[in-house]
C-alpha cells in the first residue's frame, strides 16, 4: 500500500473527494504515521540485530577500600582509563603520570560512578599512572584499569550496556524473548527502554537480539513510496488513520471507524499463524 492509496481509501471511508480543510490535509500524514505504527504494536514485526560482546576487562583485579583520613596511593602501569564508584562523602583525587599531575574533586554523597580517561588528562592514549586519594571519609569501590576505552566505561561488576536505538535505526522495544532458545543469556541481562545490559557473566561472542520493528513515518513527499506495513496488516490501516482523521471534529463518525478496525483486528488475530520457539528433533538426528 501506498501513501496515495490510503489517502484514496480514506478519503472514500468519509465519503469526499478532497479535504477541504487544509488542516485535515496537512494532519494526513500524522494520522497515517499513527495508525501504522500502532497496528505495528499489535500485530509486531520481528528483527534481529548482532550484538558484539567483547566488553572491556580489566588490567587487575578491582580494588576497594575505606578512606580515613590518610592519603591512599595506588599504581598501575599502561592504562588508558579509569573508573570507580564513591560514596559516603568527599574528596580530592591527584592524577600522576611521568610528565603531569592533575587533580579534581569529587562528591560521594550519594553513590557516584567518576570514570576519566588518559587522553582526556594528559593527551596521550596510555600512561602510567600513580592516583592519590586525599580528603575525609569516603568508601571507594571496584577501582579498575583499562589498556583500552569504550564508550560507556563503568566497572565490570555493572556489566555491559547496548543501547539497541543506537544500533538499529528501526528499533521499536525488544520481543518478549529477547533472545533465542540455545543463547548462553538466560537471565543475565536486565533491559531498560532501549538498553539491555549483559551481566559481567555472560561469555564474549556475538549474540542475536530479537526486537520489535518501529516503523517509518508516512511520507507526504513520496506518495507513491510503499509505507511501512506488512501486507496482511495493511487493510487494518485505512479505517484505523480514519479514525485518527475524525475523532475530535466527528467521534461519531471516528467511533464507527474504530469499530471497524477492531473488528478486522479480531479477525486476523485468529487466522494469523503463531509463531512458537519449539524445536523438533527428527529421527535422523536433525533440528
Amino acid at each position: 500500500m501506498t501513501y496515495a492509496e490510503l489517502k484514496r481509501q480514506v478519503l472514500h471511508l468519509g465519503l469526499l473527494d478532497g479535504f477541504d480543510d487544509e488542516s485535515l490535509e496537512n494532519s494526513f500524514s500524522d494520522a497515517a504515521t499513527r495508525a501504522i505504527r500502532e497496528v505495528a504494536l499489535i500485530f509486531p514485526r520481528e528483527g534481529r540485530a548482532t550484538v558484539a560482546h567483547y566488553p572491556l576487562r580489566p588490567m587487575t583485579a578491582a580494588q576497594s577500600f575505606i578512606h580515613r583520613g590518610s592519603e591512599v596511593s595506588i599504581k598501575c602501569s599502561g592504562v588508558a582509563a579509569f573508573c570507580f564508584y564513591v560514596s559516603g562523602g568527599a574528596g580530592k583525587l591527584y592524577v600522576s603520570s611521568p610528565t603531569a599531575t592533575h587533580s579534581f574533586e569529587f562528591n560521594g554523597a550519594v553513590r557516584t560512578l567518576v570514570k576519566r580517561t588518559v587522553q582526556e588528562l594528559f593527551s596521550t592514549d596510555v600512561a602510567d599512572l600513580t592516583l592519590r586519594f586525599t580528603g575525609n571519609y569516603y568508601i571507594v569501590t571496584e577501582l579498575s584499569f583499562f589498556d583500552a576505552v569504550a564508550d560507556d566505561l563503568r566497572p565490570p561488576m555493572d556489566g555491559t550496556i547496548y543501547d539497541m536505538r543506537a544500533l538499529v535505526p528501526d528499533f521499536g522495544r525488544f520481543a518478549s524473548r529477547p533472545f533465542e532458545d540455545g543463547t548462553p543469556v538466560r537471565e543475565d541481562y536486565y533491559i531498560s527502554g532501549s538498553r539491555i545490559t549483559l551481566s559481567s557473566d555472560v561469555p564474549e561472542g556475538n549474540y542475536t537480539v530479537l526486537y520489535e520493528h518501529y516503523p517509518e513515518a508516512a511520507n507526504a513527499d513520496d506518495p507513491e513510496a510503499e509505507l511501512d506495513v506488512e501486507r496482511d496488516t495493511e487493510l487494518l490501516v485505512p479505517h484505523l488513520c480514519a479514525y485518527y482523521m475524525w475523532m475530535d471534529d466527528q467521534p461519531e463518525k471516528a467511533s464507527q471507524f474504530y469499530q471497524r478496525f477492531t473488528e478486522q483486528a479480531a479477525i486476523l488475530r485468529s487466522t494469523r499463524p503463531v509463531h512458537t520457539h519449539i524445536k523438533y528433533r527428527s529421527t535422523n538426528g536433525w533440528d
